[in-house]
């Protein structure tokens, strides 16, 4: 789910996807939308983490 757009997640938190249903019940759009937030948010976290240090030349 890292490349799917936050429209198509949005969509699919409205009306649901495969096995999972609509939530639309549950949340408001602001809602939905925070959820879209969150998620994204943990991707970066976890993005972050297993990028490689950047390794700086330190000429002395």
């Amino acid at each position: 789910y890292i490349d799917m757009p936050d429209g198509k997640m949005f969509h699919s938190i409205t009306y649901g996807k495969n096995a999972m249903g609509s939530y639309a019940y549950a949340l408001n759009k602001k809602e939905r939308w925070q959820v879209i937030l969150y998620i994204n948010s943990l991707q970066d976290a976890r993005l972050a983490e297993n990028a490689s240090p950047v390794q700086e030349n330190v000429s002395q």
